[in-house]
């Protein structure tokens, strides 16, 4: 009947076709708590390295915002190339866009930087060091010269304590817990090291308190980075004669990267040293 008069509809015998609803891409910051999981589950990351280093390399992408390439990529570009900076951010980025199944390549935007690239003969001079020491606030003058005695990073003035006058223990640190050598023990006493005066400064994180020593640096327009007193102790220590195992020890970090960091020194130095040791056994003037 239906047909004869015209009214029949197919639509009225067939199921209607369910529509899948269209998945909402995750935003930043959810993508971000799953990774930093993964992350610290399946590697030697800890808690504060993540707060100091990898979470502030994803700060900068937009956090309510879905995660993308361009992103990611707008990030890295932000970095001035051939930097260490910009090799950090497309190493850790790298990881973050395999997590998320994006696909960017990086390698090509890393740039030439690599720890070779640091030139040892602007390191400064323990002369220098000494005569540079001088700055008007006593509270700063003293972490200006733990970090030059102990080899410190910036940060680690804020929490280490004396053991003995040759002896400083890092209690916190970006990497372990430590206990540094003074490799010029004169400088303990001379400049009265042991009677400690930390500046009364406070920071959210350890970057933060790295950032206010090398501002106050800046300010007191030291004729070197920060950063140079630390390499200077490694330096010193290897015209010592002290062995890489026992100075990435007494500095906080791993023999292959205590080798890595200062092969160009290591090398010249060593072998420098071993020379003037031989030829001083072969051509020793004789006895009088």
């Amino acid at each position: 009947m239906k047909l004869l008069t015209a009214r029949f509809l197919w639509s009225n015998w067939q199921n209607p076709r369910r529509e899948k609803p269209e998945q909402q891409p995750e935003l930043v910051k959810e993508v971000l708590e799953r990774f930093k999981a993964h992350h610290l589950s399946t590697s030697q990351c800890k808690e504060s390295t993540w707060q100091n280093t990898w979470a502030e390399t994803f700060r900068q992408l937009p956090q309510d915002h879905p995660l993308s390439e361009a992103a990611i990529l707008a990030v890295v570009l932000s970095k001035k190339p051939d930097m260490r900076i910009r090799q950090l951010t497309c190493s850790r980025s790298a990881k973050l866009a395999a997590y998320a199944g994006l696909e960017v390549d990086l390698a090509i935007y890393e740039g030439g930087y690599n720890r070779n690239s640091l030139q040892p003969r602007k390191l400064p001079s323990d002369e220098l060091i000494e005569r540079s020491r001088l700055l008007p606030n006593p509270a700063w003058r003293w972490v200006y010269g733990v970090i030059a005695t102990f080899g410190l990073r910036p940060h680690e003035a804020f929490f280490c304590e004396f053991v003995d006058s040759e002896s400083l223990h890092i209690y916190i640190s970006k990497t372990v817990e430590h206990t540094a050598k003074a490799l010029r023990p004169d400088w303990v006493k001379v400049w009265e090291l042991e009677q400690v005066k930390k500046p009364a400064v406070t920071g959210k994180d350890l970057r933060a308190y790295g950032q206010r020593v090398r501002s106050q640096f800046n300010r007191y327009k030291l004729p070197f980075k920060t950063y140079d007193l630390r390499h200077a102790y490694a330096i010193r220590g290897v015209r010592l004669g002290f062995n890489p195992p026992e100075m990435a020890r007494w500095m906080g970090h791993s023999e292959t990267v205590h080798r890595e960091t200062y092969r160009r020194w290591l090398d010249k130095e060593t072998t420098d040293r071993i020379y003037r040791q031989k030829m001083g056994e072969w051509f020793s003037p004789p006895d009088a």
